[in-house]
């Protein structure tokens, strides 16, 4: 059970935002070297496939300082801060086509980069698309507030084509801060969240598949000394709405005090033109601010970001993989790898995902 803090916040997932302020070491700007094989990749990989899907390790080969960009990414999201922000991504170099390939192929170098909506995107364009937000209604790349919160893989990748002209100020937390909180000052409310919540699937099963997460999903879990959690309000909202089983003033009440303190021990920071971002979402949330219209949407160039979504087995140890670590994504056209997409397995019943390849 989860009762006791699981350990001060100065270890280096525990942090606050004032932690985060303070030690750059999360913070890898790309260099000359590291640019340079970027290019050098690139042009070996145009020469075997024309679709970033098709793109495999080998045709995408890094030289030595991006292997080391590579190790040093992992490292920071296994046992480091959980998040890691690169800057200096040339995405003016590139047409839109060459960009994919780039980003992608330092992703598949990550770890086992999966399919994220129910159009099975592999590369999400995260941009404004005129959806109404509403409760059992998935909208990601609307101009409204996006609270924290973790996506469905292990590793959550966001890189800035273009930001709006506003600039809205994006933010990470940590969760393990969070559950610190609860420790401290309700440790009563920790039984039902280690229980968990369903989560709603949008509408995006597959016919033969339940339209909520088939188990609840743990917000905190503790396996072998490590401490897991997941936490969306929106999903966990819209499946108590979609099962008839509202969340009972008590347990919005923690939900309340979640949201609270990870906004308050939140870090928040400008994500600039070609910065990219990687984030834990075992132990790290994300969020952004609102923002007005973009003044280049008309003309198709508003705010542009590039999601990839990664799973890497290392992350954390889990009581059941299946239900609680994988079952989130494992559901209609996501969490497939691109190779399983290309032999249609997603368009059947009875085919298993890899997961990590």
């Amino acid at each position: 059970m989860l009762h006791a803090p699981v350990t001060p916040r100065t270890i280096p997932q525990g942090w606050s935002g004032t932690d985060l302020a303070a030690d750059s070491s999360w913070r890898l700007p790309l260099t000359i070297a590291h640019i340079s094989e970027l290019e050098k990749a690139l042009a070996n990989a145009k020469s075997k496939v024309s679709k970033y899907a098709d793109l495999t390790k080998s045709d995408f080969p890094l030289g030595r300082s991006l292997a080391g960009l590579v190790d040093r990414i992992r490292t920071e999201l296994t046992v480091g801060r959980g998040v890691v922000l690169l800057s200096g991504f040339p995405v003016r170099r590139f047409s839109e086509g060459d960009l994919c390939l780039c980003y992608w192929g330092l992703c598949i170098h990550l770890g086992t980069c999966v399919s994220q909506d129910g159009q099975a995107a592999l590369l999400a364009k995260v941009e404004e698309r005129g959806i109404k937000q509403a409760t059992l209604t998935r909208a990601y790349g609307t101009r409204r507030v996006h609270a924290l919160h973790v996506d469905l893989s292990d590793v959550i990748g966001l890189l800035c084509v273009r930001q709006a002209s506003s600039n809205p100020i994006s933010s990470f937390a940590s969760a393990i801060a969070v559950y610190n909180e609860f420790a401290f000052k309700h440790p009563e409310w920790l039984p039902r969240l280690q229980e968990g919540f369903h989560w709603d699937r949008y509408g995006e099963q597959a016919a033969w598949e339940a339209p909520t997460s088939s188990h609840p999903i743990p917000v905190f879990e503790r396996r072998d000394g490590r401490f897991s959690s997941r936490f969306n309000r929106n999903w966990i909202k819209a499946a108590a709405v979609r099962r008839n089983s509202p969340l009972t003033d008590s347990e919005n009440a923690m939900l309340d005090f979640f949201e609270a303190t990870a906004q308050r021990y939140a870090f928040t920071f400008e994500l600039a033109e070609g910065d990219a971002y990687f984030a834990n979402n075992l132990c790290a949330l994300h969020g952004r601010a609102g923002y007005e219209e973009d003044t280049g949407e008309s003309l198709g160039r508003g705010r542009l970001l590039l999601r990839s979504w990664i799973n890497l087995p290392e992350l954390r140890p889990s009581p059941d993989r299946s239900a609680v670590h994988y079952g989130l994504i494992d559901y209609g056209n996501l969490g497939w790898t691109a190779g399983e997409l290309a032999v249609g397995k997603n368009l059947s019943a009875g085919h298993q995902r890899v997961f990590c390849e």
